[in-house]
């Protein structure tokens, strides 16, 4: 993703889609020129709005990954069934990526 592209993909959910409500990713992707894949673009997305999740959510996707690992089917089923397990891999991703720069700051 270049600046541009990531700036294109912001302009687009927030006019069309304010408050990120029920996005319709293949539409967003079409777009962007096919560049993308839809999952392409909900992934970034998240990625750019550092959507982590609650304090509940972040306890129970480290619940879920002692119990499983990275079986993010599992950890939906059992603790966070209302989020994808797309956003349950970048949930975690978000997470490490901060516990990492915290770390590093110490």
């Amino acid at each position: 993703w270049t600046q541009e592209q990531s700036e294109n993909l912001k302009d687009l959910i927030e006019m069309y889609f304010p408050g990120a409500y029920r996005i319709n990713w293949a539409w967003v992707a079409s777009q962007l020129g096919n560049s993308f894949t839809r999952k392409q673009c909900k992934n970034k997305w998240e990625i750019m709005r550092r959507r982590i999740g609650s304090e509940d959510e972040i306890t129970l996707l480290k619940q879920g990954y002692q119990e499983f690992g990275p079986s993010w089917g599992q950890i939906q089923e059992k603790y966070l069934p209302e989020r994808s397990r797309g956003s349950i891999s970048i949930m975690w991703n978000l997470l490490e990526t901060r516990e990492t720069e915290q770390q590093k700051r110490k």
